[in-house]
């Protein structure tokens, strides 16, 4: 059964991209399997004894860092719908840019699950509309009856880095801060902050190619070698302290200055075609700086 949703994920990716012009190939390598639970989800797994593995192999640091699987950008099945994103995103008008985007939220606790999967909640530039994407956020993985959380940044298409989780530890119910900043050209500052964990993280690294024609405040449904992952059910979410800077003007999501997208993330049945949701955003309040979320299918 398992297998044949993941088949059905990928599937649907594949149909998407050959109806809407969007690539369902990732530039992530094969990913070796290494695991004690479930054989169908084998990004997930692999994954999960990375992780368990680093905990207290110093030396793995280096292959944990590998393109294995990661975020990637919006893949968009019509407007305000999306196969791996759900909240909301910031588009600037005519030949502005995003210089910087910053928001809030507390890790979910993903024990409801009944399945292997995984959700990412993260603050990011690009990936709307662009080929890549400049982003931070954290991870929460179920799988054997555990849940992992752990912090992480990518700068796609390159590989997906996850924070050193002895350094940088991640709880469910901790309060993470986080923004990604254009410091110069291509470069830019990647920051995150646990209020509870009292810690903050902050590197530069370069996004060659970064069109800053969109801001963002998402979880996604992450990608693997065969498709997109499980959403873990996170249950009830919500970003807040939502910022973006756009040819220096700093202001919410509603802010009149730009447009935004309010995204849901939708599956597709393929034995009926019809299409469900496994995320949803709520409408924005206090000025555009904070919205709810609400998980509702794998």
């Amino acid at each position: 059964m398992k297998k044949a949703l993941l088949y059905s994920i990928a599937t649907f990716q594949l149909m998407a991209a050959s109806l809407f012009g969007h690539s369902a190939s990732t530039s992530h390598a094969p990913i070796e399997f290494a695991g004690a639970c479930d054989r169908d989800l084998e990004p997930v797994l692999s994954l999960q004894t990375q992780y368990l593995r680093h905990r207290g192999h110093t030396e793995l640091d280096q292959s944990i860092n590998q393109p294995h699987y990661g975020s990637s950008p919006h893949s968009q099945l019509t407007q305000g719908l999306s196969l791996n994103w759900s909240g909301y995103a910031v588009i600037p008008k005519d030949d502005q840019r995003v210089s910087a985007v910053s928001g809030s939220w507390t890790v979910p606790d993903v024990s409801s699950s009944t399945r292997d999967s995984i959700c990412s909640f993260f603050v990011g530039i690009d990936g709307y509309s662009s080929p890549t994407v400049e982003q931070i956020g954290t991870n929460q993985l179920w799988c054997d009856g555990e849940q992992i959380n752990y912090a992480w940044y990518e700068m796609y298409p390159q590989g997906l880095v996850v924070i050193d989780p002895n350094a940088y530890p991640v709880e469910a119910g901790d309060k993470l801060h986080a923004s990604v900043t254009l410091t110069d050209c291509d470069t830019f500052l990647l920051s995150i902050a646990n209020q509870d964990k009292d810690w903050h993280f902050e590197v530069s690294a370069t996004s060659p190619g970064a069109l800053l024609t969109s801001a963002e405040w998402i979880v996604e449904s992450p990608t693997g070698a065969a498709g997109f992952l499980p959403l873990a059910d996170y249950h009830k979410g919500h970003f807040h302290h939502c910022k973006v800077t756009i040819n220096g003007v700093t202001g919410g999501i509603t802010n009149r200055s730009w447009k935004h997208d309010k995204l849901s993330m939708v599956g597709l049945k393929l034995c009926t075609g019809n299409i469900f949701t496994k995320s949803k955003p709520y409408d924005l309040s206090e000025g555009g700086h904070k919205f709810k979320m609400r998980w509702k299918h794998y």
